[in-house]
């Protein structure tokens, strides 16, 4: 078993195969984009999760912020949560994902929604003091010209409302 192994990875080497396979059109901001960044703080009372800032970016392939690009270009959706206060927060998410799903509606086209496979279950978090944490979420490619709504939802409910706290950026898509 161990020589056909072997012989595929050989077949598959000499082939010119190479995993994992990568779209590298556009670039990757990932390796430009600190995931972690400070953030000015203030003496909260009673800080909490309900107290964590919620946010989402668009950039592009150089990691700079993005609100219009040509059409055709690559674009990366990255979500943001950060502890405004002087203490650490320790908050749970709802399941084992930071964002539960994305949207994206606008273009001329239906509305659509791209949900993440997450385990059900909680996960405790912990996010220290002026500190903001940086996902990134998805590329957003080869778009047409228009204005779109791109929202995220994230992992987190209030203790308020119960709801899911949400955001959503607009994006302004030119003719080349």
């Amino acid at each position: 078993m161990d020589a056909i192994r072997l012989n595929l990875l050989l077949a598959l080497t000499l082939a010119g195969c190479t995993f994992p396979v990568k779209n590298d059109e556009g670039g990757d901001t990932a390796a430009v984009v600190s995931e972690l960044d400070d953030i000015p703080t203030s003496n909260i009372p009673n800080c909490d999760g309900d107290q964590l800032l919620f946010g989402i970016e668009l950039r592009d392939s150089s990691g700079d912020l993005v609100a219009s690009v040509p059409a055709g270009s690559r674009t990366d959706l990255w979500a943001t949560i950060g502890n405004p206060c002087d203490t650490t927060i320790d908050y749970q998410t709802d399941t084992q994902c930071l964002v539960e799903s994305w949207s994206i509606e606008g273009g001329g086209f239906d509305p659509t929604t791209y949900s993440f496979l997450c385990s059900p279950e909680p996960e405790a978090r912990t996010l220290q003091s002026g500190k903001q944490i940086r996902r990134l979420v998805s590329p957003v490619n080869d778009l047409s010209a228009g204005v779109y709504t791109i929202g995220i939802s994230f992992s987190f409910s209030t203790s308020d409302a119960g709801s899911k706290e949400t955001e959503s950026i607009s994006l302004q898509v030119t003719d080349g």
